[in-house]
């Protein structure tokens, strides 16, 4: 893929409904991850939404690793439909996030990362609240 078609997907998914937007990136983000991880996910990107002291627009870069040029899961992510039972149960962890109706199993994190992965320089400033399958959870 090059990188104007990546920009030119990137454009197209600022235009989505919130709900689609996170069901998308917990999908891409935590598809391997049990229900309890995927949630986890999903209330980062909430969490972060809400708090106007941490808020990053979820596309930008560095902020959620599936929207980084050259991420495998960028392409799959994008052309991930509703007869995929993971995609279904992401759309239906959005909209409980969004409204209130799943509780947070991340103990109040904002940030991740995934574990098998080398330590971020960011978390060694931040309290560890979680860890959820091979996710790390944060708050700073």
């Amino acid at each position: 893929m090059t990188k104007e078609l990546h920009y030119e997907l990137i454009a197209k998914a600022r235009t989505w409904p919130r709900w689609l937007l996170y069901a998308k990136t917990v999908w891409a983000e935590a598809r391997g991850e049990t229900r309890e991880g995927r949630i986890a996910v999903c209330h980062v990107m909430h969490r972060r939404e809400t708090d106007s002291l941490l808020w990053n627009d979820i596309l930008d870069p560095w902020q959620f690793s599936c929207y980084n040029y050259g991420d495998p899961n960028f392409s799959q992510m994008m052309t991930v439909g509703i007869n995929d039972r993971i995609f279904q149960e992401c759309i239906e962890i959005a909209f409980g996030v969004i409204h209130g109706t799943i509780p947070d199993p991340t103990g109040g994190a904002n940030h991740y990362f995934n574990g098998r992965l080398v330590r971020p320089q960011w978390a060694n400033s931040m309290t560890r609240t979680a860890k959820i399958g091979w996710h790390e959870f944060y708050r700073g």
